[in-house]
């Protein structure tokens, strides 16, 4: 047999292979909501205690098993609640990954209600739910900033570990100073990872201070809250070095947030 005529084989032969193949059906999709947030009327108690343990067990799955959840919120259904109490409810939506939509205030039947008292329905069915999503921010941001969040923290604890042997003419103990924020609570155990990868080995802070770098010489006097690091280096009068800049997306979002306030 020829090459051309080989070559031409093949090709027919792969083409009636793929022709033979059961086309792959779709994947069959659902989106899930959950209306009248923060409980339905099935005569259940209605108080801030009883809401908060029905909305972990119901929001469980939806967390363990990623799956995306929209909820509707009537802020007038339980009227044991007090505002706070129904912002802190919609707060454990919010943190579950969901979105919320306003369902009216009271769930008012629009066939039987009229237009002006409708309207009036959903305007009042807002607070609340605008508060908490106004709380919360952009979602996709919030894990935009997530994500990049440990590589720049790793770029910033690399700088300084070159930086200190500078400084000090040896490695010592870093004290590396966070913050008690939800960015944290997210990111903590890659950071944690993250240093552990970088063969760190965790102390406290009075077994860090023992090393005799963090008796240098600090002759700052400023508005600066910067490292000791950076202090020591200009106590010595050293040539400065910048640490690495956040990513420039985090200083444009810090910036639209400064123009809202």
């Amino acid at each position: 047999m020829s090459r051309c005529r080989r070559v031409a084989f093949a090709a027919l032969t792969i083409s009636l292979t793929t022709s033979l193949v059961p086309a792959q059906s779709p994947t069959k999709q659902v989106a899930i909501t959950i209306d009248d947030l923060p409980l339905g009327g099935d005569g259940s108690p209605c108080d801030f205690q009883s809401v908060r343990r029905m909305t972990a067990r119901l929001l469980e799955p939806f967390i363990a098993q990623r799956v995306p959840v929209t909820g509707f919120v009537n802020e007038g259904r339980c009227r044991d609640m007090t505002p706070r109490e129904l912002h802190a409810a919609l707060d454990m939506w919010l943190r579950a990954g969901a979105d919320l939509g306003n369902h009216t205030y009271s769930h008012a039947d629009l066939s039987h209600t009229p237009v002006a008292q409708y309207k009036d329905e959903i305007t009042r069915g807002d607070t609340v739910t605008r508060a908490a999503l106004a709380g919360r921010g952009d979602h996709e941001v919030v894990e935009r900033v997530t994500q990049a969040y440990v590589p720049y923290l790793e770029s910033v604890v690399a700088f300084f570990e070159g930086r200190a042997r500078e400084v000090a003419g040896h490695a010592f103990p870093q004290i590396l100073l966070l913050h008690a924020n939800r960015l944290n609570a997210e990111a903590m155990s890659a950071v944690l990872r993250m240093l552990r990868a970088r063969g760190y080995e965790f102390v406290t802070l009075d077994q860090a201070l023992q090393d005799e770098a963090y008796r240098l010489p600090d002759l700052y006097a400023g508005p600066g809250g910067f490292s000791w690091i950076h202090r020591w280096s200009i106590t010595k009068q050293m040539k400065p070095r910048g640490e690495p800049d956040e990513p420039a997306f985090i200083d444009e979002q810090y910036r639209k947030l400064q123009q809202r306030r």
